[in-house]
């Protein structure tokens, strides 16, 4: 099978390329972040069913901020009636700057939302206030494979080969449904203890 990106349809009937890029075993796909961007309602709050209630920013407790990047963090957050955790990304719309960016961020959402696999780390929510787009992902506890490889030095051969198999599992699964990973590096594969 070929690699190809993915095309989804916006609600305005423009097709949306996505552009994602594989962050694990389990994996994050990386969002672009944007600025002054109306989301339509297709970025309101998504469930996976596991909390009935409205989904908002105040509905966690805020932990600690467990990483950064060019558009936003990643805060390590308790859902505050069950005690879950979860890491939210959050994402500042003023820095969206184009509509190829803004396309992104609606496409992988929706790549996100879709996919479901042991191997790449699951979207629980997303939503949205006036200056922010919030990404509720499940927590890995586990930290980055480059944070482990720090911590021990080398891995051995039959946990290389473990994260090698799962790697590709996830990469398999990604290109069985049209997704191609951009960003594949130690620095982006989560574990998950």
């Amino acid at each position: 099978m070929a690699d190809k990106k993915i095309e989804h349809v916006s609600p305005d009937g423009k097709k949306i390329r996505s552009s994602t890029n594989s962050k694990s075993l389990k994996s994050t796909i990386s969002m672009a972040e944007a600025e002054d961007y109306e989301f339509s309602h297709e970025l309101s709050t998504q469930s996976s069913g596991q909390i009935d209630q409205k989904i908002n920013k105040d509905s966690f407790v805020k932990i600690k901020i467990i990483g950064r990047g060019s558009m936003g963090k990643v805060t390590l957050v308790k859902y505050k009636h069950s005690k879950h955790l979860f890491a939210m990304k959050t994402v500042h719309k003023p820095l969206i700057q184009d509509e190829e960016q803004k396309e992104q961020i609606m496409s992988e959402r929706h790549v996100l939302l879709s996919l479901k696999n042991p191997f790449l780390v699951s979207l629980n929510y997303s939503f949205q206030d006036d200056n922010r787009l919030y990404y509720i992902f499940e927590y890995l506890r586990g930290g980055t494979l480059t944070r482990l490889m720090q911590k021990i030095g080398k891995l051995f051969e039959n946990e290389a080969k473990l994260y090698v198999c799962e790697i590709i599992l996830a990469l398999e699964y990604l290109h069985q449904n049209d997704v191609v990973c951009q960003d594949l590096t130690p620095k982006n594969i989560l574990l998950d203890s």
